[in-house]
């Protein structure tokens, strides 16, 4: 199956139940970056090189963000990315920052078959919802066409 092929990937999602199951598809393209919600509220500053971000950080977040190379600045809760690795898409900073822990079967090194904490809020409810960023070949954007396509 081609990943051009739209309608058998929407099929083959119906019957996978796991981001692992999904990932010859996907080749984790969510571990590949992260985003940001550009809301009026939103604390964001930027400068020829860099954007910050203030953002609430837990420890789970700080590593997750330090693994994928951004300078977080804990006191402050600041996150500092490359100017160059940012996009704004859809009310939202894009960047692409490939996280380290990826190794060259997009599997992850540090988490086995579990997913971060901060990860595991990706399910079909909160790709329905908004509430999380789901990148254009995820499991969950297919399961999405297809509840789309059939009444429920």
């Amino acid at each position: 199956m081609s990943l051009g092929d739209e309608q058998s990937l929407v099929e083959a999602a119906e019957t996978c139940d796991n981001c692992l199951g999904w990932l010859e598809y996907c080749q984790a393209e969510c571990c590949r970056g992260f985003a940001f919600s550009l809301t009026p509220e939103a604390d964001v500053s930027s400068s020829e090189a860099t954007i910050r971000v203030h953002t609430p950080l837990i420890p789970d977040t700080i590593r997750y963000y330090e693994l994928h190379g951004a300078h977080v600045e804990v006191e402050t809760q600041v996150v500092v990315v490359p100017r160059s690795t940012c996009s704004v898409v859809s009310g939202r900073l894009m960047v692409m920052m490939r996280c380290s822990a990826l190794d060259g079967d997009c599997r992850c090194r540090l988490h086995g078959g579990d997913q971060p904490e901060v990860c595991s809020g990706y399910t079909l409810e909160s790709a329905r919802s908004g509430r999380w960023v789901v990148t254009p070949r995820c499991l969950f954007a297919y399961k999405l066409r297809r509840s789309l396509q059939s009444p429920e």
